[in-house]
């Protein structure tokens, strides 16, 4: 498959390399990058924030959409969205569009527990989450609107399983890459995935280069009207 003009993806093995290459910038290096190639609305909303301080999320996306249970097929929903989850390959990200559902948890320390075994790269979440004390001492990224004590179990059921769903108010692929760190999660499609990683390590670059001079005593003044950075 050819992605991106003369890239190609083959495998995981490409995936990985760009998030091993994701994992040395930042957020705000692919937001500047995506603004620059005029790639506009795939940073989602900046109320969604790493449960766990310094977490940072990267990999393809798995997506679902979390619904309000239907009474009576609440199980067999459940079983339904269970068995698609252990197919999830090692370092997808699971992520939920869980606006219907912003009173319940639709994430937890059990369900993390699992995420761990199967090895999923993490989980992003447009809702809430629970049981942060014992989430925090597993060290997985997990990226959500906050928490609530409130169980989903019998009140959510789940649907668009790996289709296009609308997460943090970006419009999320399967297999689009996910990175997420404190200022937030952009969603980068895999199609521009070269151009963007490519150009944000030459802001990196950039940006470094302004750091210096800073330190040397320049003006900050001088160096954005000659660097173009702030």
């Amino acid at each position: 498959m050819v992605v991106g003009g003369d890239l190609r993806l083959k495998g995981k093995s490409s995936v990985r390399a760009y998030c091993e290459r994701l994992r040395t910038l930042f957020t705000t290096n692919i937001s500047d990058a995506m603004d620059r190639l005029n790639i506009c609305g795939n940073v989602m909303s900046p109320d969604i924030k790493p449960v766990i301080s310094g977490m940072k999320v990267c990999g393809e996306a798995f997506t679902v959409r979390a619904t309000r249970a239907i009474k009576g097929e609440t199980l067999e929903e459940y079983v339904y969205f269970l068995k698609h989850l252990e197919k999830l390959p090692t370092g997808a990200v699971l992520v939920i569009d869980g606006k219907e559902c912003y009173d319940v948890a639709l994430w937890g320390e059990l369900s993390t527990n699992w995420a761990i075994s199967k090895g999923l790269g993490g989980v992003v979440i447009d809702g809430r989450v629970r049981d942060i004390p014992r989430m925090t001492s597993l060290k997985f990224p997990v990226f959500a609107r906050g928490s609530v004590p409130t169980d989903a179990v019998g009140r959510v059921g789940f649907t668009d399983i790996n289709k296009p769903i609308l997460c943090g108010n970006v419009i999320v692929k399967p297999g689009d890459i996910i990175f997420g760190d404190m200022d937030g999660v952009v969603v980068i499609p895999k199609s521009d995935i070269k151009k963007i990683v490519d150009l944000a390590e030459e802001i990196r670059s950039l940006e470094d280069k302004v750091r210096e001079r800073l330190r040397s005593g320049d003006s900050l003044l001088t160096l954005v009207r000659e660097f173009g950075v702030l």
